[in-house]
């Protein structure tokens, strides 16, 4: 089924049409190629300001609309201009501006907007409810350069999304495609001029298999959850990311099947946020190559990442703090190598916490610098058959509880460690938590 713009406009604004001839405005049908149906055009020149058509009565024209039952929903922007349907589109310097609440009905699987040239941005959450819609086509657009935030959040059905209208963007923003669980595939070329991504980009996207990111090569920030919780994602080749100097929180958090990604190409001394890498539970092996000038590691950087069977510390050399559950729950890791790590000062709780398989530890390399071990250190290591703690007897150690669960007859040196720290003490000293940059 398709619809006519004259029959969505609804019956206020049908009324307003019927006294509007003084406008030159006129119902036509006017076959459209792309679409082949009958569409609302006007025969005069579509005014500029915002007081070229009389004032629309707005006590008698809702603030919100819901459009008819229609699988298949064409909008003609411009005579929606003209009509100031529902006052969703408006005119700034020529430009025109698609605002905030187009209510699709809940049968709405496509939507078409024809005469877009013009279009520069649209307004906050653009489509209010996008539950049921598969496809959206507007092209070309060459005037927008701008999405909203959350412009087809939580669009569950969505199949395909042509980007094309996006060529001369230069940012996105907030929740772009978050929660578009239906989208199995999708060409980022026409977004080769962006280069600022903000939140959630395409997170939960999550039966998306595999994403070339070759058009990013501008992009230079990129914020939280960008790939976060793609679980369907199993390999990610972020060397095209070359210019990239920020990489925000949860980057790739929750990408539980992915098996491969060579953060080792992203550009050196990167800014990474916490959880980047955060329950990516099918990842065996990683080289932290991009980390070697970070001298502090991020909160649950590798955290869950169950399948993780063996990581090369070498480039965290210059690391003075590693923060809360860096390897938390690394149940795979075996073996673990900390001569990389001879001028971390601080260790904040959590450390290597419940890494159950893991069978020696070497302390020795954290000898030199170590100041303060927090909590949970190694707690729920319950697979350790020899550990030694006297390479931290010139640490205040800040818990007792940061051997919890290990097994008391394989620790040795536990009689060296005199500086034991209560909870009261390790708040009101900023030293004891690590926030001081003191050489």
């Amino acid at each position: 089924m398709v619809i006519s713009v004259f029959e969505m406009v609804g019956p206020h604004l049908q009324a307003y049409l019927r006294v509007a001839g003084s406008q030159g405005l006129t119902i036509v049908n006017e076959m459209f190629a792309q679409c082949k149906v009958p569409m609302f055009t006007v025969d005069a020149t579509i005014p500029d300001g915002e007081d070229a058509i009389p004032e629309m009565d707005h006590d008698h024209v809702p603030t919100t609309y819901d459009y008819p039952d229609c699988d298949h929903l064409y909008l003609d922007l411009e005579a929606m201009y003209v009509t100031r349907t529902k006052r969703l589109v408006r005119c700034v310097g020529g430009g025109l501006i698609f605002g905030q609440g187009l209510w699709l009905a809940m049968n709405t699987e496509h939507l078409t907007l024809l005469r877009c040239e013009r279009l520069q941005t649209f307004g906050l959450n653009w489509i209010m409810n996008a539950a049921n819609l598969k496809s959206i086509n507007f092209v070309p657009c060459p005037a927008l350069t701008e999405m909203p935030i959350n412009f087809l959040r939580e669009a569950t059905c969505l199949e395909s999304f042509d980007l094309s209208l996006l060529s001369n963007a230069t940012s996105i923003s907030n929740s772009f495609l978050q929660g578009a669980h239906s989208l199995k595939s999708i060409d980022l070329t026409p977004l080769s001029n962006v280069s600022i991504i903000l939140d959630n980009f395409m997170r939960e996207c999550s039966t998306i298999t595999d994403i070339d990111l070759r058009p990013f090569s501008n992009v230079k920030t990129i914020s939280c959850g960008f790939l976060a919780e793609c679980s369907g994602l199993v390999r990610l080749d972020v060397s095209p990311l070359a210019n990239l100097t920020k990489a925000g929180t949860w980057f790739l958090s929750g990408c539980s099947s992915m098996k491969l990604v060579n953060i080792e190409a992203l550009p050196d001394g990167i800014d990474m946020g916490y959880g980047w890498l955060h329950s990516c539970r099918s990842v065996e092996q990683l080289q932290l190559c991009c980390m070697k000038h970070f001298t502090k590691v991020p909160p649950a950087f590798l955290s869950e990442c169950t399948f993780l069977r063996t990581v090369d510390l070498s480039p965290l050399m210059n690391v003075r703090r590693i923060d809360s559950n860096f390897m938390s729950d690394c149940t795979a890791l075996r073996t673990i190598d900390l001569s990389p790590l001879s001028k971390v000062r601080y260790i904040h709780s959590g450390f290597m916490k419940f890494c159950s398989s893991l069978k020696n530890i070497d302390l020795e390399p954290l000898k030199r610098s170590i100041r303060v071990v927090h909590g949970h250190f190694l707690s729920g290591c319950t697979g350790l058959t020899n550990i030694d703690v006297s390479p931290l007897s010139n640490a205040v150690v800040t818990s007792d509880k940061f051997l919890d669960g290990v097994p008391s007859d394989v620790v040795v040196g536990l009689d060296s460690i005199s500086n034991w720290l209560d909870v009261s003490a390790r708040s009101s000293n900023p030293e004891y938590l690590g926030d001081t940059d003191d050489e």
